[in-house]
Order: structure tokens, then sequence, then C-alpha cells
């Protein structure tokens, strides 16, 4: 059994991501190595791909049809929702679906809607009051939020300020230099301005987001690919690649959750059964199957 890149990627460059966006990138990256390890399997979507592509009258019954029987005969199941075709390399040449589809948004679930136009020449101190900041916090048509000198005046649990004090420090031109007083007054306000992106960071946490974190190397899907689908044991794996069984089985429990899908039985291996399906020829050309 060939191996395959063990690069690790995140599943995003900032802090949080939407968990329907995980769940997407590490889809893909599921069926990129069930693609390359058992390329057979991508024959019947191809089918049902045709079916679904076909004049009026599409035989859309038929359609799902082998994609149940495809799903149950590799343990998948648990993935019915998914759309496989979408992650077909050139699945787009017929029904439009493409396996070069765009994930999901990190963006997902952010109101962009505007807020009531605010009267211009109005000082921009806090959400609302600006016709370029919405009440959410976020710029008009933007996906980010804004940050204000507001996030300034209010300070944290380790100051007695009074929320909304705008005093920072003091400056004597007699005593101090001003570069003695930048040195003393700026961690002052880095500790302001943290505080507040802690509170637009809990903002956008409060929606159904997830810590951005490793996606599992692609060895690991690989493991889960030659468990859930061809059917290999464990030991085997772990003997194959000489590695710890523990190992092996710890990171397949992780991409199956990670993806949303339960595994088989131990006791239930042996290669998946062969669809039988019946050869379509297609009717118009269309671009080759790589």
């Amino acid at each position: 059994m060939s191996g395959v890149s063990g690069t690790r990627h995140r599943t995003g460059k900032g802090e949080i991501v939407p968990r329907k966006y995980e769940l997407e990138i590490a889809r893909r990256e599921f069926f990129a190595a069930l693609w390359e390890l058992v390329p057979e399997s991508m024959e019947p979507l191809y089918q049902m791909d045709w079916l679904i592509s076909s004049e009026i009258g599409t035989k859309w019954e038929r359609a799902v049809l082998i994609l149940g029987r495809w799903l149950e005969s590799y343990r998948l199941t648990d993935l019915w929702g998914c759309d496989p075709l979408r992650y077909l390399p050139n699945a787009g040449s017929l029904s439009g679906r493409s396996g070069l589809d765009r994930p999901v948004s990190i963006y997902e679930g952010r109101d962009r809607k505007r807020d009531q136009e605010m009267q211009d020449g109005v000082t921009v101190i806090m959400p609302g009051q600006s016709p370029y900041v919405m009440r959410n916090g976020m710029f008009r048509d933007s996906d980010s939020y804004v940050v204000l000198v507001a996030h300034l005046l209010y300070s944290d649990d380790e100051y007695e300020e009074w929320p909304g004090d705008a005093d920072i420090g003091e400056f004597d031109p007699r005593a101090d230099t001003e570069d003695q007083a930048v040195a003393r007054i700026l961690p002052v306000l880095e500790r302001r301005l943290r505080y507040g992106l802690q509170g637009i960071k809990s903002q956008d946490r409060a929606g159904d987001t997830v810590p951005t974190r490793a996606l599992p190397s692609r060895h690991h899907f690989e493991w889960t690919v030659r468990y859930q689908v061809l059917g290999e044991t464990i030991r085997h794996i772990a003997e194959s690649d000489d590695i710890e069984q523990k190992t092996v089985s710890t990171n397949i429990r992780k991409v199956a959750e990670l993806i949303g899908l339960t595994l088989r039985q131990p006791d239930k291996g042996g290669r998946p059964r062969k669809l039988r399906t019946r050869t379509i020829s297609r009717k118009r050309t269309e671009t080759p199957v790589n």
C-alpha cells in the first residue's frame, strides 16, 4: 500500500471557524484519500452523476438508490447528507457539481444586514453611531469587525477607573521625556485594546464556532479509509506502517469524530462487496475523467 503525504494543514488562519467549515475541509481530505486508495469507488458516483444530469424525466430515484447502495457498501452511511459527488474530480462536466467547489465560508453565520442609515457627521465612537459601522460592530458590507477608539475607553478588572474613563496616564514634560511617557503609556493602551479585542472575539464565538486546529495528518485519513472502507484491521495497518496499534486506533477515531463517521465494529471486517452497476453509455461529449 503506497503512502501519502504526512503534511498537516490547519482549519483556519485565525482563532475560530464555523464547525460547518471545519467539517467541510476535513471531509475533502477524507474523500481525497478515498479516491487515491480506492479509485474504483468513483465509478458508481460518476454513473449517478450522469443520471442526475440526464434530460427531462431525470432518473432521480435510481440515482438515489445507487448512492444508498454505495454508502452502505463502503460503510459510509453516516455521510449521506454530504453529497460525495461534489468531491469527485471533474464531476462538474455533467451535473454541475464540481470537486472544485469552494468550501463553506469562514464567515458562515455572520450577520451582514444593513442597519438603518445614520445621519452624516456623527463622530465614530460606538457601533451604530456611524454610517460606516453597524450595531453588531461590523463594517458595513464587510465580513470584518471594526476596532474603535471606544475599545480603549473601557477598563478591565485590573483598573479602578469607571467605564468610559479616557485617562490613560500622565505626562509632565518638565519631568519626563516624550520617549519615557510613550514607554509608560503604551502598555496601558495595549491592555485596553486587548480587552476590546477579547470582547469582539467573545461576540463572534456566540455562533456555532470551534477553535482552529491542525487537521489530522493525511496518513490518518488514509488509515481511516483502509479500516472503514477496505476492511483492514488495526493490527494489519500498524504492522504495514511499522507503528503502534494504539497510535493507529486513536487517530482513526479522531478522524471519524471530525468528519461525523461511525466506525465499523472490528469483528465485521473484510473488503466491501463490489457494487453491481450497469455501464451507461453517455449520450453527449464530456470532459474525460482523469
